[in-house]
């Protein structure tokens, strides 16, 4: 009787604690990617940049997880 709850609880909270380091990370490279695209448009002239923020953001994490 007790096993059952105290087995969802520790699945509940791993899954918490997973998906708030997630989101922790994709802050992270959020931001990374952010700063480097503003390094990269003061080099370069304006209208450049096709890339969206988010596009680059996905593709930095796809790069980092391979």
């Amino acid at each position: 009787m007790i096993v059952a709850p105290a087995a969802a609880a520790g699945l509940a909270l791993g899954w918490l604690m997973g998906w708030r380091k997630e989101k922790q990370l994709y802050d992270y490279f959020y931001d990374e990617e952010l700063s480097e695209m503003e390094r990269e448009l003061e080099k370069t002239p304006e209208g450049t940049i096709e890339e969206t923020i988010e596009e680059r953001v996905q593709k930095a994490l796809r790069d980092r997880l391979r």
